[in-house]
């Protein structure tokens, strides 16, 4: 066996745990109000028959939407309460709040929605400021805002979502009925897309946006009862699944979230059906659908928010305080000029094709790695080594 083939099977078996583990985790926020108080929950399960189902809860709080970051922390924004909070796992362990309510730095108003970029940067759809906050921790360092100007603020803003390409996308319903991008939080690169109606083109109150690993990017349209996909911010590629009111097979009772699994399925939060349900595409292929209306395991009040992840990026109860292995972050990915590969551990890069063959080294991180003119398009293997020998590999996908 030579050397070439030696290191392919030597960094498959590396990512292993990315690319062939089939187990996941899903997160569904589960809302409930009773008698002036917030019996919401994070339940957590590991397939679309429940197995594995653990909740958490925390006395009056109003969560509202669920961010998962590299390292299997858990992000959530509490509505009322004007804050986000991340705990490390299921049993609520290093759970840090931030944010009070306010207009000015560190305040919130009514925030709706939080998303997690592949750097750890945090973003929050903060609805009552119309703005989107980006902060960098849970310390709330490297505060920006974008918004809260008549041209380009989020009135309602309801969820967003960070593209595999680092791009902001927005969703501001019921105010109005489009989606909105943007390349940075400086507002560069501003576009809408959508207005008004239920044909191609046309959304009414679209609540809930993700885009996958491709970047294709998929909408919950509530009244529509339907979800969406479009390729691009011009809407290429429409296409729509889904009818109602109903609780059928095909059926939907005001989505409320869209989440696009790491294997590839898509799932959506059947509002007021009090379900969850999973499809293989957007022809609705594989329709599997878990959940009925309760308090108890297997039941939901109102699900809204939901993040889909491999459970191996997972923190287990039993690791949470001991010491995390190193974590490897690449941004943006797919990429086409450059890319900014950083660890949780200072670390050599190697950067290798898929016949084996060494490209790119760099002896410490943060790195910038811009492919030299003969690097053609494909997939690249990325691995991080630490002076300790603790590795990790991830894929990266270079679009010349």
């Amino acid at each position: 066996m030579n050397n070439s083939v030696i290191i392919i099977l030597l960094l498959f078996l590396a990512i292993g745990n990315i690319c062939a583990d089939d187990s996941l985790y899903i997160y569904v926020v589960d809302r409930h109000y009773v008698v002036d108080e917030h019996i919401d929950r994070l339940v957590r399960i590991n397939d679309m028959t429940g197995t594995g189902w653990i909740s958490y809860s925390g006395r009056n709080d109003d969560i509202i939407d669920v961010a998962i970051d590299t390292e299997g922390r858990i992000y959530l924004a509490n509505f009322s309460n004007n804050s986000i909070f991340r705990i490390n796992d299921m049993s609520g362990a290093g759970r840090i709040n931030y944010g009070f309510y306010g207009s000015g730095v560190g305040e919130f108003g009514y925030p709706l929605s939080i998303a997690v970029d592949n750097d750890g940067k945090i973003y929050v759809g903060d609805r009552d400021n119309r703005r989107i906050v980006r902060i960098d921790d849970m310390i709330g360092s490297g505060w920006v805002s974008y918004g809260d100007a008549p041209t380009d603020s989020f009135v309602g803003i309801s969820d967003i979502a960070i593209g595999p390409d680092g791009k902001i996308y927005s969703v501001w319903a019921p105010m109005s009925d489009c989606i909105y991008c943007m390349d940075d939080m400086t507002g560069e690169g501003w576009i809408t897309y959508g207005t008004t109606g239920s044909g191609v083109g046309g959304f009414n109150s679209p609540i809930g946006i993700t885009v996958d690993f491709e970047g294709r990017i998929y909408i919950a349209d509530h009244n529509n009862h339907c979800i969406v996909r479009i390729d691009d911010m011009f809407g290429t590629g429409w296409v729509s699944y889904g009818t109602g009111p109903g609780d059928s097979v095909g059926e939907f009772n005001h989505p409320a979230e869209v989440a696009v699994g790491p294997e590839g399925k898509i799932y959506i939060t059947d509002y007021f059906n009090a379900r969850i349900v999973r499809i293989d595409d957007m022809t609705g292929a594989g329709w599997i659908e878990y959940g009925d209306t309760g308090s108890g395991i297997d039941e939901f009040h109102w699900p809204t928010g939901i993040a889909v992840v491999r459970s191996t990026l997972g923190i287990t109860e039993e690791q949470s305080s001991k010491p995390q292995d190193i974590s490897l972050s690449i941004s943006p990915n797919p990429f086409n000029s450059s890319c900014r590969i950083t660890t949780s551990l200072n670390s050599k890069i190697e950067i290798y094709n898929l016949n084996g063959k060494q490209i790119e080294t760099f002896e410490e991180t943060p790195a910038i790695w811009q492919p030299e003119d003969e690097i053609g398009s494909g997939i690249y293997l990325v691995r991080a080594t630490t002076k300790d020998g603790l590795t990790e590999t991830k894929r990266i996908i270079y679009l010349k």
